[in-house]
């Protein structure tokens, strides 16, 4: 089971700067080269490739249902919106995704008494 706001807070940390945010690959060292997110010598990383690099995921490796899951209500394809978004918006969707995670969804009672109390 992977701790979904564990994992997405410790992207957001990977992430001090937008130096530290890559498009079009999982990872690039500091010669620019892509490289395995979880390589020692990635200085940077596609939303995807930090998300692998936190849970210690290989390149070719799936990421998490859970993952996956938390993203669904706002976007379609997680490498997608990072190539095509700014790192600002990547940022965004980072907290949106965060912050709302384990909301209470419509219909649940949220604390509320059945009784109209």
């Amino acid at each position: 089971m992977v701790d979904v706001k564990a994992t997405l807070t410790e992207v957001k940390i990977l992430y001090t700067d937008q130096s530290c945010w890559a498009r079009n690959g999982y990872a690039f060292s500091d010669e620019k080269r892509p490289c395995d997110p979880t390589d020692p010598k990635a200085a940077c990383w596609c939303l995807g490739g930090a998300i692998k690099k936190v849970l210690n995921i290989r390149v070719n490796g799936w990421l998490p249902d859970e993952i996956l899951d938390a993203f669904e209500p706002y976007i379609n394809n997680i490498a997608s919106f990072n190539d095509h978004h700014t790192f600002e918006e990547v940022m965004l969707l980072l907290d949106t995704v965060i912050f709302f995670y384990d909301w209470p969804l419509k219909g649940e009672s949220g604390g509320e008494t059945s009784s109209g109390y």
